[in-house]
């Protein structure tokens, strides 16, 4: 389960930065106004979901007496795997 988490960790680590460059080339594309565009807002929405999953995660990883760290695990699995594919696909 260690490395299963490990694993979950380096994919949310390069779906957050991917998110960010998403962000970022966005941001220069777009017109720059008061608000951020509806896409921005997403991209946001991507990179704050992955930085709440990467605390999760390392907190499941550090904290062995977890009574459900198996169900946990898989979570933050389901919880990281589900919007990369989305993004990677759909977004």
């Amino acid at each position: 389960m260690k490395y299963l988490l490990l694993a979950v960790l380096l994919i949310t680590i390069g779906m957050a930065s991917y998110a960010m460059f998403q962000i970022a080339y966005a941001a220069m594309a777009g017109e720059h106004g008061a608000l951020p565009s509806g896409e921005i807002i997403r991209w946001m929405m991507f990179t704050f979901w992955f930085l709440l999953m990467m605390v999760t995660d390392v907190i499941v990883l550090r904290n062995k007496a977890l009574k459900a760290r198996n169900i946990l695990a898989g979570l933050v699995t389901i919880g990281v795997l589900l919007p990369a594919v989305y993004m990677l696909f759909v977004g």
